[in-house]
Order: C-alpha cells, then sequence, then structure tokens
C-alpha cells in the first residue's frame, strides 16, 4: 500500500517518481497554479529518464507548461514532449466518444510505439453536457487501462474537481490504481484490476494489435534493409559482450562472413588499446549516443581504423540495458590523410627550425622584412647593424639605410615584391645603430617567412674589400706611371727645348718675339695637359659618383697615352661624335683609370707600327666604347681568365690591371667584353648605362 506522498518541501509539488510503470492515476484538481506546478513536475521526471511524454490539456495550460520548462533548464528536450489540445482530442460531433478518443490516440503516439520507448501520458479529459455521461467515462478508462497494462505507460487521467460530480469520481475511483490530489497522492482503496480487466474492449485491442504487428513488420522490413545493404558495418553485443549481429558488410570490410563472427567475444577484433577506451566510456550506463574511432582486426590480421555510432537498446518496461548496437562506418583514408597531414605538419615544423638554425648559422648577414619592416635577422646581420635583434625586430629597414642610397633600396624591393625575382647584388652605405657608416653589397629575393609573402636581403660587409681596392689601385697607378714617365719625360722635353732654344735666341736678339709668341704658348699648353693627366694617377681615389660625359673622358685619356704610342710609330685614331653627350654616373678617375689600362695594354701588345681604334657610339640607352689593336691576339683560353687576379701573360706584369678594370665597370653596372682573331688583333668592348638607367 502507497502512503499518502506529501508534497516536495522545496518544489511544493506531489512526486510521482517512484510510480511503477503501468500506473494509471486519477487526478481531481481545484488549485490551478498547482495544476501546472504537477503537470510541469511529471514531465520532467519523464525527461530526466529519457522517456518520450504525451501531454493533453488546454492551449492555455500548455504555453505555461512550457514555460516552466524552459525556465527550468529544459528547452532542449522540449522535443521529446508531445502536445495536444483536449478539445480537439476529447470532443466529437457525437459528442464524447471512446472510440473518436482512441483513433486520436493512436494517430498521436503510433510513432512513439513504433520506436519502442518508454512512454508516460497526461491527460486532461473534458466534456460538455453528456447524458449517461459516468457510463461513458467508464467505459474510456476502462481502455485505457487495456493501453495502459499492455504498453506499461504511466498514465494520468486529470478531472477538473469542480466540475466532476462527486457520484462520478467515486466510480472512477475504482478504473485507478492511484488517486490524487493537488496536496498528495494515495492507492485507490477501490480499484480492481480483475474487474477492471472484464471489460476488455475487443475492437480496441484488434485494432491495437493489428497497428502492433504492421509496426513490427516494418520496423523488421527496414532493419533488414539497412544492414544488408548498407555501407555501415552494423553489429549488436549481447550483455556478455559477444557478438549476437553483424552485418553482411563484415565480408567486405572485414574479410569474415556474418556467421563466423557471431558468438565470438567482441574484445577479440577490437585493438587493445581502443577496447580500453571503450571500457573506460562504459557504454552499457550511458543513456546517449555514443561516438568512438577505433580499430577492427581483419582476417588477414591487420587492422582497420573505424568511427562508430555506439547506442544502448533498454527494455521498455524495467529500463535495463540488454544489447548495444554498433554502426561502424570506415575511415582508414581518412585517418591515412590525416596521419598524412599531421606528418606533413610535422616534417614542416621541423624544416622551420631547421631553416631557422641555417639562417642563425650563415656567416652573411641575412634580412627577412615585409611591408617594409624587419621580421627576421640573424646574429651576423644584429652585429652588423649594431644592436640586439630583438631591438630591430619591426624596425623600418630604410631607417638603417644612408640617405644617398633610400631611394635605389626602395626601388629594389619593391621591384622584388612585384616581379616575384631576386636582383643582384649593389654596393650601397648603410648606417648602424650607433650611427656608424658601414660599406656593404647587398642581394634581395623574393622570400615566404611564417606564411607570408616577404623578402630576403643577404648583405656583406665590402670595407675591407674596398680599401684592398684601394690600394691595388693605387699600386697600379704608381707602376702605369712609372711606365709611362720615360714617354711623358721625352714629350715634356721636346717643347721645352723648343721653348729654351727660343729664349735664347731672343737673348741674342736675333730673332722677332712677336713672330713666336703662339709657338711658345702651344708648347707651354701642351706642357700642361700632358701634367694634368699625370696627376689624375696621383690624386686620391675618391667614392663620389658624379655625371660624366664618357666620351669626353677617353678622348682626355688619349692624350694623356699618345706619346708613348708615337714611341712605337702607333697611331691612336679616335672616332667618337663630339656633338653628342654620352652622360654617364661614375667616377672620373676610376674610369679614366680604365681606359688608360686597356689602352697601354693595347700599345705593349704591339710591335712598332700600326694603329689603335677607339670608337664610340650610343645604343639602347647605353654607351659603347670600343677600343681594337692590330696586335697578335690573345687566345681563346686565355680570354676566358681574363680579369683574374694575378693572371698575367707579360713577364713583369701583376694580373691586377685588367681585374682593376673589371671591378671598376662592374660596380658602374656596365660590361666588358673581349673579341680576338689570330694575327690581326683584339677588340674590348665597354658598354655602360646613361644616366636614366642608373638608379635600380
Amino acid at each position: 500500500m502507497l502512503k499518502p506522498m506529501k508534497k516536495d518541501a522545496s518544489d511544493d509539488i506531489v512526486s510521482l517518481s517512484h510510480l511503477p510503470l503501468g500506473a494509471h492515476v486519477l487526478y481531481t484538481y481545484t488549485d490551478a497554479n498547482k495544476y501546472i506546478e504537477n503537470a510541469v513536475a511529471f514531465i520532467c521526471d519523464g525527461l530526466k529518464l529519457m522517456q518520450h511524454v504525451v501531454f493533453i490539456d488546454s492551449s492555455s495550460h500548455i504555453k505555461m507548461v512550457k514555460e516552466h520548462l524552459i525556465n527550468k533548464g529544459f528547452e532542449s528536450k522540449i522535443r521529446n514532449v508531445l502536445f495536444a489540445e483536449n478539445k480537439d482530442f476529447y470532443y466529437s460531433k457525437e459528442g464524447f466518444v471512446t472510440e473518436h478518443i482512441q483513433s486520436n490516440f493512436f494517430s498521436v503516439t503510433e510513432p512513439l510505439l513504433d520506436k519502442k520507448v518508454t512512454l508516460r501520458t497526461w491527460g486532461n479529459t473534458i466534456w460538455n453536457d453528456e447524458k449517461s455521461l459516468l457510463e461513458k467515462l467508464k467505459h474510456y478508462e476502462s481502455a485505457c487501462n487495456e493501453f495502459i497494462n499492455l504498453q506499461k505507460t504511466l498514465t494520468v487521467c486529470s478531472y477538473n474537481g469542480l466540475k466532476l460530480p462527486a457520484s462520478i469520481h467515486i466510480e472512477l475511483e475504482k478504473l485507478h490504481s492511484y488517486v490524487m490530489t493537488d496536496d498528495d497522492i494515495t492507492n485507490s482503496k477501490t480499484y480492481n484490476q480483475q474487474n477492471t480487466s472484464s471489460q476488455i474492449h475487443s475492437k480496441m485491442l484488434e485494432t491495437l494489435n493489428k497497428k502492433l504487428i504492421s509496426s513490427l513488420r516494418q520496423t523488421q522490413n527496414e532493419y533488414k534493409f539497412i544492414s544488408d545493404y548498407s555501407l555501415n558495418l552494423i553489429t549488436k553485443v549481447s550483455k556478455d559482450g559477444r557478438l549476437s549481429f553483424i552485418s553482411n558488410t563484415s565480408f567486405i570490410l572485414l574479410g569474415f562472413s556474418p556467421i563466423e563472427l557471431l558468438g565470438k567475444k567482441v574484445k577479440e577484433f577490437i585493438h587493445p588499446e581502443d577496447y580500453k577506451t571503450l571500457k573506460e566510456m562504459d557504454p552499457w550506463m550511458q543513456e546517449h549516443l555514443l561516438h568512438l574511432n577505433y580499430r577492427v582486426k581483419k582476417k588477414d590480421g591487420n587492422y582497420l581504423w573505424m568511427r562508430a555510432a555506439i547506442n544502448v537498446v533498454r527494455n521498455s518496461i524495467t529500463n535495463e540495458a540488454e544489447e548495444i548496437i554498433f554502426s561502424a562506418v570506415d575511415i582508414s583514408k581518412e585517418k591515412s590523410l590525416t596521419e598524412s597531414l599531421q606528418e606533413s605538419e610535422l616534417k614542416l615544423e621541423t624544416n622551420k627550425k631547421i631553416l631557422q638554425d641555417l639562417l642563425d648559422q650563415i656567416p652573411e648577414a641575412i634580412f627577412i622584412g615585409n611591408n617594409g619592416r624587419m621580421k627576421y635577422l640573424n646574429p651576423v646581420a644584429a652585429n652588423l647593424l649594431e644592436a640586439d635583434a630583438s631591438e630591430l625586430i619591426g624596425k623600418k629597414s630604410v631607417d638603417y639605410v644612408h640617405p644617398d642610397y633610400v631611394d635605389v633600396v626602395d626601388k629594389r624591393i619593391k621591384k622584388v615584391q612585384r616581379e616575384g625575382k631576386s636582383i643582384d647584388f649593389l654596393d650601397q652605405k648603410i648606417i648602424t645603430a650607433k650611427g656608424n657608416v658601414v660599406d656593404v653589397e647587398a642581394k634581395t629575393i623574393p622570400f615566404e617567412y611564417n606564411g607570408t609573402p616577404s623578402s630576403l636581403t643577404v648583405v656583406r660587409n665590402i670595407s675591407q674589400r674596398l680599401l684592398n681596392q684601394e690600394l691595388a689601385l693605387k699600386s697600379e697607378k704608381l707602376t702605369v706611371a712609372g711606365q709611362l714617365a720615360a714617354g711623358i719625360a721625352h714629350e715634356i722635353r721636346n717643347p721645352l727645348t723648343s721653348i729654351k732654344g727660343f729664349l735664347q735666341l731672343l737673348k741674342a736678339g736675333t730673332i722677332d718675339i712677336a713672330n713666336y709668341y703662339n709657338i711658345m704658348a702651344n708648347e707651354v699648353t701642351r706642357i700642361d695637359t700632358i701634367s694634368s693627366e699625370l696627376l689624375v694617377l696621383g690624386k686620391p681615389i675618391s667614392t663620389t659618383y658624379k655625371l660624366e660625359n664618357i666620351f669626353t673622358l677617353v678622348s682626355e685619356v688619349k692624350v694623356l697615352l699618345e706619346t708613348q704610342a708615337i714611341m712605337k710609330g702607333i697611331n691612336i685614331e679616335l672616332d667618337i661624335p663630339e656633338t653628342v653627350a654620352a652622360t654617364i654616373k661614375c667616377n672620373a678617375t676610376q674610369m679614366k683609370q680604365v681606359f688608360i689600362n686597356i689602352l697601354k695594354n693595347a700599345i705593349e701588345a704591339m710591335n712598332e707600327n700600326g694603329n689603335i681604334y677607339v670608337k664610340g657610339h650610343i645604343k639602347a640607352n647605353k654607351a659603347i666604347i670600343k677600343i681594337t689593336d692590330e696586335g697578335p691576339g690573345i687566345p681563346q683560353n686565355i680570354i676566358k681568365k681574363l680579369g683574374e687576379p694575378f693572371f698575367t701573360t707579360k713577364e713583369t706584369g701583376t694580373g691586377l690591371g685588367l681585374m682593376i678594370c673589371y671591378n671598376i665597370i662592374e660596380h658602374h653596372k656596365g660590361t666588358i667584353s673581349v673579341e680576338s682573331n689570330p694575327n690581326k688583333g683584339s677588340t674590348f668592348t665597354i658598354t655602360l648605362p646613361l644616366k636614366e638607367n642608373c638608379d635600380e
């Protein structure tokens, strides 16, 4: 006998949580607020037990119940509650008719019965002014009893106690196992299950059985179709851990026929590590769907990666777990791709580390930047700028470029970013964090750093190299000066002799000096020209580049070397446009050094008598100077070595002359090429960009 259950002290409701499945409760209410609270508690208990609920009541009551459920945090589970309005449910044209109510009830609950889920129902019974109301209600409640006994549902039939006659209430108690008011619930003292069994309604049972049998057959057919033709591997595992069912897909995926696997322990086919994970998940105790990636052993001994949805099948009456269903799909390709991706990511991280270490260890200064700011610099670069790398990251690159080179460097970087091509080394100057000026050469290439398009610049300190070149150039100048000394002395002595003779004649009074002023002036001018060109060799080397007419520089060098050529009977023919200005940006002293070395070599290569042709012209925005001699020519195997340090064919040569020439022309963004024919002579072609092409 169930003792009266008082309302919960905290929630102020009557608890039905201890009622067994198959209970039929008669609830007569008089307080509308308490009624709503009790209805909400009934629904909440069902949702907590993963049961489906059918709630039949007025639209106003349904609205209030939904609001309470949302406030209690059951918003996401309301979908498991089927709401229906009682005025449509209980009323028909013929009045309160049990068959009509049964039809409505079956149409509402049939989808839930098909799913074989545990069901609890609540119906607020209403009626119009009915004749024989007691007989109709007894007929209806008896039908409810049959359904409840068959389906083991928990059902509450609620009545408005202010409208239900007391005589009818007494009779209805005989048809309900429990009686409930707003405040408590007790066993029905007059309920007699044996009496109610005599009131079986064959039509209802026949209809219900037909629907259940039809539903069962349809479910079986659907299940067989799914298991036979699904690409998923569907298995059932009994409580003792054995396979009680396995779909035909097992042969395709695992190589086993279903009959080979039935009755086997599932543990035998799941990888030990994954079986341990499955045990820790404890699916038998779960109320919700589980997912697991695991390895299944194939017939050949290899493992196949699968992803399974795991669901527990429970007894609809006792709610005890009876079996577990696995629906698994082959994810071996996906797993392989994932592992390949992870391996690639690991290799990428490893390569990044190797690259970082490589950049850190390179003995060259390396700068990486984008959007004009430094993103990385190695220790050598930081040392070059006389600062810590952490202080330089994020700083503008041009802040450390000498003002004379800012525009050129900016254009070069933009060109690399625009064209995606590297740009060769350029001599420039930088300013360190301590304000020191350093001569460097820099090469920029496109580069991707941390997934971002960037530029990588290699910077070399060339201060020592420039110093060595300057010393070599000075040495070569002194050598050239010594070699020219005899010819220059002879050339100066001739006009001095003439002037001295004229002065002696003038002193003796034997000539009219007025007739010889112009001759003496010309001789002095020639001495001045030769001495001025000779002084060029003795001037300190300047690193300043100025705009010069390259054709004028060639003409001036011709004057300087003409005497040495004449002493060997060699004529230097100059063919340069006098009206065309071939303006280049250069160091005039260095340029003259180039022409001196090449012309001097041509004179020395020739025997007595002959011609040296010096021609100049402009083509494609470039100044081109060709120097052709009539010497014996240069063998092809030697031409390839020209410009190498200390390579010379002269007995007393140093091999530095042409090396210096090549370096000077290269620094001026020009080229030197050599053509030679045996016994016919050689031609040195010097090409230099004009002013408008010197900025990049």
